[in-house]
């Protein structure tokens, strides 16, 4: 009986040891089931800060792009005033150009575009017809794009007029507005 007895007795302990080893396993497995999500929420959280921030780093270096269109543009020997340094664009040479399709895709942007800073109340589009009596000159426009921002820069726009016998140069204030795609930066 006392064989007996103790089998009984080791068989109850060795059940209770079995049912804790078996518990203490099963809250082991949920303690990493738990880690694991909570590990794969942070990578998730993570990775969404991660691409926002990229976004906004394209947006920053699509405007430092157009700022520096911007600025060659100023400085290309296509537009610039002769004799003038930096940030002067000859208005003559833009109309020359106005109908000229080999430029297109040349630029990386969108538009291109000039405009007179007075009378800032109108808009009026140039062309070889009303060319000086006008405000704005598209240089550039590409038709296929809906979505952009664009960018600006101060320049003078310079044209050349016979003024009492002599070829002047008269210069304006204007803006250079350089358009890029946001549309793009989403995918």
């Amino acid at each position: 009986m006392n064989k007996i007895g103790r089998q009984n007795v080791d068989c109850g302990i060795e059940v209770k040891m079995k049912r804790k080893g078996q518990f203490k396993i099963q809250q082991m497995a949920f303690m990493l089931v738990g880690l694991m999500i909570f590990f794969i929420l942070v990578g998730l959280f993570w990775i969404i800060l991660q691409r926002q921030s990229l976004y906004d780093e394209a947006i920053m270096l699509r405007e430092r792009e157009a700022i520096q269109i911007a600025q060659f543009m100023a400085d290309s020997s296509e537009f610039n005033c002769q004799g003038n340094p930096g940030y002067c664009i000859n208005t003559d040479k833009i109309m020359a150009l106005d109908n000229v399709t080999s430029y297109d895709g040349y630029w990386p942007v969108d538009y291109v575009r000039l405009a007179q800073m007075h009378p800032a109340d109108e808009e009026i589009r140039c062309t070889r017809a009303n060319y000086p009596d006008c405000t704005v000159y598209d240089v550039y426009e590409n038709e296929d794009v809906t979505s952009t921002s664009s960018m600006s820069s101060y320049v003078a726009l310079c044209r050349y007029e016979r003024v009492e016998g002599y070829a002047t140069q008269i210069c304006e204030l204007g803006k250079i507005i350089i358009g890029y795609d946001m549309a793009r930066m989403g995918n």
